[in-house]
């Protein structure tokens, strides 16, 4: 007997996991610098959330920079409003702390010269 829904909520999801690379992960103050490598997130099911997620670079290996922290996913927003884009912008994020409403992040774009 074939359960269809098992397969498709459970055994795909193994499958879709194996799309994505490591995903980065952020220790309490400190710092990485990452290069986004797409225009702006995209949205997954995971586990019945939708979470926005986007490829970086990051030591000249691909992460999956996951935007499940709602500060974190703010500040990504602000870049990709005011450059128009994300592709190619450089930042610096640090993981501050953790409050009572969740984890807070410092975000800076760094500038190149020739502008990113």
């Amino acid at each position: 007997m074939s359960v269809r829904w098992y397969k498709t909520a459970y055994e795909d999801m193994r499958k879709r996991k194996k799309i994505y690379p490591e995903p980065l992960k952020f220790e309490e103050g400190k710092t990485k610098y990452v290069k986004f490598l797409e225009d702006e997130p995209r949205i997954v099911y995971f586990y019945g959330q939708k979470i926005p997620v986007i490829f970086v670079l990051h030591n000249g290996i691909t992460y999956a920079l996951w935007l499940s922290h709602k500060d974190l996913a703010n500040k990504v927003a602000a870049i990709q409003q005011e450059k128009g884009t994300l592709k190619d912008v450089e930042a610096k994020i640090t993981l501050m702390g953790k409050t009572k409403i969740g984890y807070i992040y410092r975000v800076e774009v760094i500038e190149r010269e020739g502008g990113n």
